[in-house]
């Protein structure tokens, strides 16, 4: 899903989406990211959204995709378990507490930022 929404992204740049492929593969695109949203670094023009919104994209694939499937997974083994192991337990709490984390970062990105106040004035008045 993530290397679909690369393509969409920078298929104006052939250049600049191979650099983003290979960056989604190997698993750093996500912390280009947040260098990108960090930074404040400028668009180069041919994208299709901000770093910010691409970066909300990114956490909201893997979410959907990875996050909640494991999680589901982790609290049905967790409920089967005879004794409780404070390790799994542990882990599963760190796991969904980092993606609560991580989508309430979005969250308050999306509400500092004035390019998506003014999207959001297109849209909703």
């Amino acid at each position: 899903m993530q290397v679909l929404l690369v393509v969409a992204l920078h298929s104006r740049n052939k250049k600049r989406m191979m650099m983003e492929i290979l960056g989604t593969v190997t698993f750093t695109k996500q912390g280009i990211n947040f260098f990108r949203c960090y930074t404040n670094s400028k668009q180069e023009g041919h994208e299709l959204m901000s770093h910010e919104l691409e970066m909300t994209f990114f956490l909201a694939c893997e979410v959907f995709a990875e996050c909640i499937p494991m999680a589901v997974i982790q609290v049905s083994n967790v409920l089967e378990l005879k004794k409780v192991d404070w390790i799994v337990v542990g882990a599963l709490v760190t796991s969904a507490m980092f993606v609560s984390e991580a989508v309430s970062y979005m969250t308050y990105l999306q509400d500092i930022s004035e390019e998506s106040r003014r999207r959001g004035k297109i849209f909703y008045g």
